[in-house]
């Protein structure tokens, strides 16, 4: 499960620039329309399943649920056993099997690595090309293969796909130079919707057996 979260954070953020220097043009048509439709959303939120394989074809999966606020970088995903409050400002990991909270700082880098950034990750450290049309169920989706432009880094690539209809990620899958794969899938996604200021802050209250690790 450990890895599973750690996989959450296998997410970019960047700018429009990049994506225009290395992205051919059939990619940067879908991408440009993802990325126009998502900087219309004030709100997010959504059903979300991680999926992980390691080398050994062992599959983990998790299900939850994301919900941020674009502008404000402001997010919360709650996993069950794990949970991720960011107020912009500051990160709370609560790891419910090892029954401790991880404060840390919220990342301000634009290349930071957070879960809320699944809808624009790809804009920086990443050249791809389009990889075809795919039929997923009742779904049509353009696939997008993403090499990192760092051959440090342990990720190999990244297979995006955007929903035709909603032009929107459907599906993100992550492989590790290791073997293993982590798939971070969206649904019932919602927008525009009203969240309280409150939903953001964390209240140590509510976790009152719980040892706080402060990271800063």
């Amino acid at each position: 499960m450990k890895k599973v979260l750690f996989a959450i954070l296998l997410f970019t953020i960047g700018n429009e620039t990049m994506l225009h220097a290395q992205f051919d043009n059939a990619s940067k048509i879908v991408l440009d329309k993802l990325s126009t439709k998502y900087q219309s959303f004030n709100t997010i939120k959504a059903d979300v399943v991680l999926t992980f394989r390691d080398a050994n074809k062992q599959k983990h999966v998790n299900e939850g649920t994301l919900a941020m606020e674009r502008a404000s970088g402001k997010f919360k995903i709650d996993l069950g056993g794990h949970e991720i409050i960011n107020n912009g400002k500051t990160q709370w990991t609560v790891l419910k099997d090892l029954r401790e909270i991880q404060v840390a700082e919220a990342e301000k880098d634009e290349s930071a690595l957070t879960p809320a950034t699944i809808f624009t990750f790809y804009k920086k450290g990443y050249k791809g090309s389009f990889a075809g049309i795919e039929k997923v169920g009742s779904n049509t989706v353009n696939a997008i293969k993403l090499i990192p432009t760092d051959t440090n880094q342990n990720i190999s690539k990244i297979l995006l796909r955007v929903d035709q209809k909603s032009n929107l990620i459907y599906d993100a899958t992550v492989s590790d130079k290791n073997g293993g794969k982590f798939t971070y899938s969206i649904n019932r996604l919602s927008v525009n919707e009203s969240i309280p200021y409150t939903f953001f802050i964390f209240d140590k209250n509510n976790y009152p057996t719980m040892e706080i690790v402060d990271l800063r």
